[in-house]
């Protein structure tokens, strides 16, 4: 059984790939920014350039 969990925290999300026929030392295990710190670098940049902001969609994890 393969088992994808993700975290997404305020700083950054992280994913871990768990298959139940390995050790779980040899999980895949990636450390990303998260999407929050991703969208506020994109604003920052906007507002640098002046223009608007617009933001839409599901709630993000922190």
């Amino acid at each position: 059984m393969q088992l994808l969990a993700i975290d997404i925290g305020t700083g950054t999300q992280d994913i871990l790939l768990f298959d139940t026929r390995h050790e779980p030392e040899n999980a895949l295990k990636m450390i990303l920014p998260s999407p929050t710190q991703r969208v506020a670098e994109e604003i920052r940049q906007a507002m640098v350039r002046g223009e608007p902001v617009l933001l839409v969609g599901a709630t993000m994890g922190g």
